[in-house]
């Protein structure tokens, strides 16, 4: 039998096996990828403040405490600073009961720091990204995405795009320095005048987000249920999902702080189901917490798996190549490869999806969990314009959703595992020997991923092969090993 595992490198506490020297269980590599296979400068680095996407933790955590916000902030003006960027900062929140605190908070020092403040309300990620960009400013957005109601968390956003890595660890750096020693330093006058929050700009800047996303939109009159996972989205109803598909039916859109994501949205999606076949709707669209991510269902009340709406939007979008992460199926990859459409994939996280498509100049690219990047909005995923886009080439092409489950997805197992310390996957007894005897036995077809939340404290294992029951043995022996160790 062909051995088909070769070895092991430790990268970001992952186990990552190299099968056939071109494809990598965690994704990094397929046989379409070159040697720099799309990873950056944070390779080797495991961070404290910033994980996957963004700050997150346990809102009454210490890590929103009022001495650690502030300490944020100041990392982020002395970042500013030391990069010649204007002092200028949006702050932006979706409907969390934790949020107005920490954003008070954040607003209070960032006067102090910054020349120009303007506190937008609730507005979806992408709309905050949006008002970045235009105005040229650093975005601050307290959100804990598709996360329950007690936690939260940063997105950092300059000028529309989310940092990169390297801008990520210098805020990090600044943040566990010594900043009284900083400020002894620092002459009065380098310091950024103080300014009062102008609320007043509030009304206007939204205003702008929604008249942009109009004048893209156009008006549909396509029956869709919309859920708002009673996130940043619900606001917007009247204003901006009722003028762009005057037929739509909204639900989950009524926040009291406590019930984001709460068995809605994105995350539990059997509700816009049941709502599509219930309202005899031609599709249903699922946001998470804050609206950059979109989870779709057909006409009958199937949920789609994203790797069907990402093999669409490449092939209608994107010929010339897609990219998306280790979490796509690699039926995804077959099918993709019989349209002669190349495929990267990249580590999780959409703005390394992003990163990867701005390298290489492709129109096109998403993760299965609902992001979906398009070159010509910014390089972040944007929950309603991936509806839009969707909608408008199934109109174009006269098809149903469901008509686009074109290829078979191969059995996948997922497991998470909670864990006290995130180990050397590689340290931690039987993992390498079962993962050797995964693929020797099951083929070129199987495939393993594991890796460690960027957000939470947990292992994530995935199996991949054309058994179910495979996937399952090989998943959970390997999970059971994890949370034994620990």
């Amino acid at each position: 039998m062909q051995k088909y595992y070769e070895k092991f490198i430790i990268y970001e506490k992952k186990l990552v096996c190299f099968i056939n020297k071109n494809f990598s269980i965690d994704g990094s590599m397929t046989n379409n990828m070159n040697e720099d296979n799309g990873i950056d400068e944070k390779h080797n680095n495991i961070t404290k403040l910033f994980g996957t996407d963004g700050i997150r933790g346990k809102a009454d955590s210490e890590l929103f405490s009022e001495n650690s916000l502030k300490k944020i902030v100041k990392a982020i003006w002395k970042w500013s600073l030391d990069d010649g960027l204007e002092m200028k900062a949006i702050v932006a929140r979706d409907t969390r009961i934790s949020s107005p605190k920490i954003i008070n908070v954040l607003k209070k020092e960032f006067v102090k720091l910054f020349d120009e403040v303007i506190d937008v309300g609730v507005v979806p990620t992408p709309g905050l990204a949006y008002l970045s960009y235009l105005k040229k400013s650093i975005g601050i957005m307290i959100t804990a995405s598709h996360n329950s109601s007690d936690d939260n968390g940063i997105k950092v956003f300059l000028n529309g795009r989310k940092l990169s890595n390297a801008q990520e660890d210098a805020i990090e750096q600044f943040y566990y320095s010594d900043f009284d020693k900083v400020y002894k330093d620092l002459d009065k006058n380098q310091i950024a005048n103080i300014s009062a929050i102008d609320n007043s700009l509030r009304k206007e800047f939204v205003n702008e987000y929604i008249e942009w996303l109009l004048k893209r939109a156009g008006q549909y009159n396509t029956r869709v249920v919309f859920d708002c996972a009673n996130g940043a989205f619900s606001g917007f109803g009247d204003s901006l999902l009722k003028k762009v598909f005057p037929n739509s039916i909204i639900i989950n859109n009524k926040p009291d702080g406590m019930n984001i994501n709460n068995n809605c949205g994105a995350m539990h999606p059997e509700g816009v189901c049941t709502a599509v076949v219930e309202n005899n709707a031609e599709l249903g669209v699922a946001f998470d917490g804050d609206g950059d991510r979109a989870v779709f269902c057909d006409e009958n009340g199937e949920l789609m798996n994203g790797d069907y709406i990402i093999g669409f939007f490449a092939k209608e979008l994107s010929p010339n190549g897609v990219v998306y992460t280790e979490y796509s199926n690699k039926g995804l990859d077959l099918f993709l490869e019989e349209e002669g459409i190349n495929y990267f994939r990249v580590e999780c996280g959409d703005k390394n999806v992003a990163k990867e498509m701005d390298a290489r100049g492709f129109s096109f690219g998403g993760e299965e969990s609902g992001h979906y990047i398009f070159s010509d909005n910014l390089l972040i995923g944007d929950g309603l314009v991936s509806a839009i886009k969707l909608i408008e080439l199934l109109n174009k092409k006269k098809i149903k959703l469901s008509q686009l489950r074109r290829f078979k997805l191969l059995p996948q197992e997922r497991v998470n595992v909670d864990v006290k310390e995130k180990k050397d996957f590689s340290l931690i007894e039987g993992v390498e020997e079962a993962i050797r005897r995964c693929y020797e036995e099951l083929g070129n077809k199987a495939r393993v991923f594991l890796r460690y939340s960027g957000t939470e404290m947990k292992a994530r294992v995935l199996v991949e092969a054309e058994d179910k029951r495979d996937c399952e043995r090989f998943a959970h022996y390997i999970a059971n090993l994890i949370k034994n160790s620990n």
